[in-house]
């Protein structure tokens, strides 16, 4: 098959050098034969050397593509181990930092992270700095004494209207069946 597209294409190339040194030595009206044959030849041998490197080439895409037809399995049985292998990792690694953050405390001097704010908690604080951080602390302390203590009064109030309001309720429906009865009662004397 190569070898006929070879041939073909060397035939149409002669026949359209032909027709081009026809044109030409009509146009000049001279007869320059000897040098028209030399240009013909090599080009000739131009378009022969192309034809073969295609054929060449052609040949090698062919082999190629067996190749890849026996391995294509193993392509992607590569690329799928390989995937599950990424996917293993990744959990792994995400499990580990899981790990790490739950359980271990960092050391501040060698985490750069904490390292800055453990300098900045280390600088000394001024009297009046201090102060007012006591005062707030007390003030803030006291209003959380105060909330629980609301808190303990809230819980015992609800605790003792729950234990009403069950009373309460049992003596409403007992009212309400007994209206209920006499209704029934009614409407059968009724009838």
């Amino acid at each position: 098959m190569s070898k006929d597209i070879v041939h073909m294409t060397e035939e149409k190339v002669f026949r359209n050098f032909l027709e081009r040194k026809n044109s030409f030595l009509l146009c000049n009206k001279e007869d320059n034969s000897r040098e028209w044959e030399e240009k013909k030849l090599k080009l000739e041998a131009v378009v022969v050397d192309k034809a073969r490197l295609v054929k060449l080439q052609e040949e090698e895409i062919n082999k190629l593509k067996k190749k890849i037809k026996k391995l294509k399995i193993d392509v992607t049985e590569r690329e799928r181990i390989i995937l599950q292998e990424n996917q293993e990792n990744r959990e792994l690694a995400c499990s580990e930092k899981a790990r790490g953050k739950r359980g271990k405390f960092k050391d501040a001097l060698t985490n750069p992270k904490l390292s800055t704010t453990l300098a900045v908690s280390m600088v000394p604080k001024s009297n009046k700095k201090i102060k007012a951080y006591n005062r707030l602390n007390n003030d803030f302390s006291s209003r959380i004494n105060m909330i629980s203590e609301s808190s303990v009064e809230s819980e015992t109030n609800l605790k003792k209207s729950k234990i009403e309001e069950p009373e309460e309720d049992k003596l409403n429906e007992s009212k309400k069946r007994l209206v209920k009865h006499q209704a029934t009662r009614a409407d059968y004397d009724s009838e």
